[in-house]
């Protein structure tokens, strides 16, 4: 996934994650581009330390117009995370959803 590697390329050039979506989309437009066509309306970004950050998504396109049609909340709503950290001097993720 394009958004994924380039959350990597941000640490590996400004050496620190990203703490919004504001500060990642405003440091380039190759930042900017990642997001384009994402599905998810919401997003957080959780640094622990200098290695080790969890990238959170939630609020899909299809749940919000699940909502405007029916007026209710999908409890099962599409979201997931994202834990990058480094290994063996790499950085890498690993994505679940949930």
């Amino acid at each position: 996934m394009v958004l994924l590697d380039r959350i990597v390329e941000f640490r590996e050039e400004f050496n620190s994650w990203p703490f919004s979506k504001e500060e990642f989309t405003g440091k380039g437009q190759k930042y900017k581009e990642a997001f384009d066509g994402f599905p998810y309306t919401r997003t957080d970004f959780k640094v622990k330390d200098n290695n080790t950050m969890t990238f959170s998504f939630y609020d899909h396109i299809k749940d919000m117009q699940n909502y405007r049609q029916s007026g209710k909340v999908d409890l099962n709503g599409y979201w997931g995370e994202v834990r990058f950290f480094k290994e063996k001097d790499k950085f890498i993720w690993k994505i679940k959803m949930r």
